[in-house]
Parts: C-alpha cells; sequence; structure tokens
C-alpha cells in the first residue's frame, strides 16, 4: 500500500513538472519569429534612353541571299542603337551570323561626320557574339566627354561592290562618373558593378564587364542568366544563346 501511494505521487509529481516545462516554455515558443526567406537578387533593370534624334541601325535588313543566314548581324545595344560609356575606348559587341562574307569593316566618326577610324578585319569562319576594340595609342585619340560619335559595322559581301554590304550602326558617348559613384565603383564586387552601370544607364561598361565574367567562367549558370536578362531587356533575347567569342 505504501508503495503503490508513494508511486503514485511519482507520477503526479512528474505530471506537474512536465506541465510546468509547457507552460514556460510555450510562450518562447511563441515569441519565437519564423526564418527569414533567402533574399532574392534584384533583377538588373536598365533605365530608358534619352532621344538623340538618331535612332541607327542596330540590325541590318538584309536577306539571307545577302552573304548572311536567318539570323540578321546584330549590334548589342539599346534599341535606340545609342549608348554610353565611361571608358576611352570603348569596346562594343556585334552578333556575326553564319556568313559567306570574308571580312568586315568598322567606322567610326565624329559629330561632324568625319571618320576617325577606320578598320578592316577578317571575319573567323563561326558565328556568335564577337568583340570591337577601338585601338589604344596614337592612332586614334581618345573619346572625349560629351561628345556623340556615330558608327557602323560592316560585312563586306563583295568586295567589287560595296553596295551589296550588310550594315548596322549607331550612336555612342562618353560620359564622367560622377563622384560618389567612383567610391562604389571601386569597392563594388563585378556583379554589383554591372547593376550600378546599369542603373546609370551606362549599357557599354556594363555590358563588357558581364561579358568578361562569362568569358572567364563559361560554365557558370547564373552569369548566363544574367546575360540572357541584360539582352531580354533591349529585345535581344534571340541571341542570349550565342556563344561569346
Amino acid at each position: 500500500m505504501f508503495w503503490k501511494q508513494r508511486r503514485s505521487n511519482l507520477t503526479t509529481t512528474c505530471i506537474v513538472l512536465v506541465l510546468a516545462l509547457l507552460m514556460f516554455c510555450l510562450p518562447i515558443l511563441a515569441k519565437t519569429p519564423p526564418p527569414a526567406p533567402s533574399p532574392t537578387p534584384s533583377p538588373i533593370k536598365l533605365p530608358t534612353p534619352p532621344p538623340t534624334g538618331n535612332s541607327g541601325r542596330r540590325a541590318s535588313a538584309g536577306t539571307r541571299g545577302e552573304c548572311q543566314s536567318d539570323k540578321p548581324l546584330t549590334a548589342l545595344v539599346q534599341e535606340t542603337s545609342f549608348s554610353l560609356t565611361t571608358a576611352e575606348y570603348p569596346t562594343l559587341f556585334v552578333y556575326i551570323p553564319q556568313t559567306d562574307a570574308k571580312s568586315a569593316e568598322f567606322v567610326l566618326a565624329d559629330e561632324n561626320k568625319g571618320d576617325i577610324y577606320q578598320g578592316k578585319f577578317n571575319i573567323a569562319s563561326k558565328s556568335g557574339v564577337f568583340s570591337l576594340s577601338l585601338p589604344v595609342g596614337s592612332i586614334l585619340p581618345a573619346l572625349e566627354v560629351g561628345k556623340k560619335y556615330q558608327w557602323s559595322f560592316s560585312l563586306i559581301c563583295d568586295v567589287e561592290d560595296r553596295a551589296r554590304d550588310v550594315n548596322i550602326n549607331g550612336s555612342i558617348q562618353r560620359v564622367n562618373l560622377s563622384a560618389d559613384l567612383v567610391p562604389k565603383l571601386e569597392n563594388a564586387s563585378m556583379g554589383d558593378r554591372i547593376n550600378i552601370y546599369l542603373k546609370e544607364g551606362i549599357w557599354h561598361d556594363a555590358l563588357i564587364t558581364l561579358a568578361s565574367l562569362r568569358r572567364e567562367n563559361p560554365n557558370d549558370s547564373s552569369l548566363a542568366k544574367e546575360w540572357a536578362n541584360m539582352l531580354q531587356q533591349v529585345d535581344l533575347e534571340d541571341i542570349a544563346e550565342e556563344p561569346i567569342n
């Protein structure tokens, strides 16, 4: 009888302790906030470029019979074909389709339509996105801040008849970075740097930064998505999957 009573008392004590612990812990559990979701990276947003009065032509109007395939020769620029850069000697990007042309020509002219650079070069047999870097040195003076320059790129379909060239053209302007942006860019990661350039509408600098990252990391799927997102914003999704040479 004594052991039964003692065992009953122990059981009652344990139940009381368990209830007390639950009453103590429940408020703590109720106050514990749920884990915050992982932040989603902000998509790249591109501001609308200002009107320039000269829209240019970023994609060729030629047909397949004019030494190019179904996809047209295309400059990787905004739809207005006007874009900004901070570089003294900027790099432009063009998509070259499969073509019978053996050579191409790049021309840069100043505001007075005077040619300040003209270069011809052989075209590789493969298609894809190619970079056109203006030569640094005495051949070509650095682009001046605030001035607009006209550029054109041509596939030379017939060296004897340049009227058959397939052409694209546009304009570019060099700008200075504001004083507060310089330290931001210096301390930013490459990914953040791209977003800063795009927020300021400096298309060429953003494009070459991302293209350089993709060349260095060709198997990085996140960079490929960033690249596709950039081109989609300027309606160039058709060439987003093309290789960068």
